[in-house]
């Protein structure tokens, strides 16, 4: 689990291991699903999620999904004690890695990429799976990109060959 905050949004980074037992489409288990990250998430990092919130989820077939939470201000009572979510769920998605430097990359997994440049930044998207420790070592090296931000790199990015 790696969690992002970013201003007033919360990006909770969940890889297919954690997500192995869930079928996204099954609204009953994901939410017992979603019920138990929160739970982790107040324990583990004493972050409490309560009032009403957009949840964005965001699914690669490579990675796992990404839990997109944007706070909506609400003066009501109600949300002071429990959560409620707006679910919003994107199966046609996927993630890029920005990475500083090529060559903390392996070559031997630099094929499973396609490279793209956008404002001075290299970015990289998976085309194909790649082994569970590869995937931790890239991790190590890189930020995940996800939503709509991966759209305009995307479009407006030059890819490059390595």
């Amino acid at each position: 689990m790696k969690i992002i905050l970013e201003d007033d949004d919360i990006k909770i980074y969940l890889n297919k291991e954690y997500i192995k037992e869930i079928d996204i489409s099954n609204l009953d288990r994901l939410e017992d699903y979603l019920s138990k990250v929160f739970v982790r998430l107040k324990k583990g990092y004493q972050l409490e999620i309560l009032g009403y919130y957009e949840l964005k989820i965001l699914y690669d077939q490579f990675y796992g999904i990404a839990l997109v939470l944007k706070k909506h201000d609400f003066e009501d009572e109600l949300f002071e004690s429990q959560i409620d979510l707006d679910l919003n769920i994107n199966k046609n998605n996927f993630f890029l890695y920005q990475i500083d430097d090529l060559e903390s990359i392996e070559n031997e997994i630099k094929k499973n990429f396609i490279i793209y440049l956008y404002n001075q930044k290299l970015y990289l998207k998976l085309t194909s799976e790649i082994h569970s420790l590869q995937m931790a070592k890239l991790l190590e090296f890189c930020n995940i990109v996800s939503g709509d931000k991966v759209k305009k790199i995307v479009s407006k990015g030059k890819i490059i060959c390595v």
